[in-house]
């Protein structure tokens, strides 16, 4: 049986995206020792829940949202534009 490639759509890209997103965001808070309510705190005392949401599906996360969790994570901007595929 011959082998088949797969075509790489834009949503498995974008999906692809999202995943080193949150490799990259998870990753630097492991990195570091923080827990999820250190998370909480950078994003201005949100819920636990909603940070959740965030990594469950990182589209919904706002520039704000992103820029506040770098800062806070120490996360560059080169590190950042790494693993976010435009």
């Amino acid at each position: 049986m011959p082998k088949i490639k797969y075509l790489k759509t834009s949503a498995s890209k974008a999906e692809a995206s999202n995943a080193s997103l949150v490799r990259l965001i998870w990753g630097a808070k492991a990195q570091r020792g923080l827990n999820d309510d250190d998370l909480c705190a950078f994003l201005g005392g949100r819920s636990r829940a909603y940070v959740f949401a965030r990594k469950k599906n990182p589209d919904s996360l706002t520039v704000g949202d992103l820029r506040a969790l770098c800062v806070g994570l120490g996360i560059t901007a080169d590190e950042l534009r790494g693993v976010v595929d435009f």
